[in-house]
């Protein structure tokens, strides 16, 4: 069983704020981008009920279940916030900006021979494997600025952030079983 889920998500935000004046000015612009990203996938390959004690299954060959996941999120997201105040008087000049993204894959990846008798042959082996590839690139910028010129007073403040937080399953654990010919477990 296989599954390729991809999620690409482009975020973009931006404010500019201009004054100018003879007498007092504020220039007060704010942007935010947000983006919220999730895959949940279940991916399951299951052997069940084949052959009994008193007859196995003869398989001539191999027998193989396995699953391959691989989750993709790519997530760039990008606030910019300009503030310009210009006056003879005082001028003021804030900006503040802001990226947050959340990125979650989550979901389960699961192979398994379950109540099964078999018998190989022709040097046949018997595999079950999970393979997860999952990943998340998440690229978060925030730019912000605030210029102020006055002949009096002319602060000017920026604050921007950027907070990009990434989960990729919650107990992510690789369990390995090898068994020989007499299904004695080997490791």
């Amino acid at each position: 069983a296989d599954d390729s889920t991809k999620i690409k998500s482009d975020v973009a935000a931006s404010s500019l704020a201009v004054s100018a004046g003879t007498g007092n000015t504020v220039s007060v612009p704010v942007s935010i981008g947000m983006a919220r990203n999730e895959v949940d996938q279940a991916v399951n390959a299951k052997l069940n009920a084949v052959g009994t004690s008193g007859n196995k299954a003869t398989i001539n060959g191999d027998v193989e279940v396995s699953t391959e996941k691989d989750g993709v999120i790519n997530s760039k997201l990008a606030a910019t916030a300009i503030g310009v105040g210009v006056s003879a008087g005082s001028s003021v000049a804030a900006s503040g900006g802001g990226s947050l993204a959340f990125n979650t894959i989550t979901g389960s990846n699961n192979a398994v021979i379950s109540g099964s008798y078999l018998e190989t042959t022709n040097t046949g082996d018997v595999s079950v494997t999970t393979d997860d590839t999952s990943t998340i690139n998440a690229n978060v910028k925030t730019l912000a600025v605030a210029v102020a010129v006055g002949a009096s007073s002319a602060p000017g403040v920026a604050l921007g952030m950027s907070v990009a937080k990434n989960n990729i399953g919650f107990d992510k654990a690789t369990s390995t079983f090898s068994f020989d010919s007499n299904a004695t477990r080997t490791s």
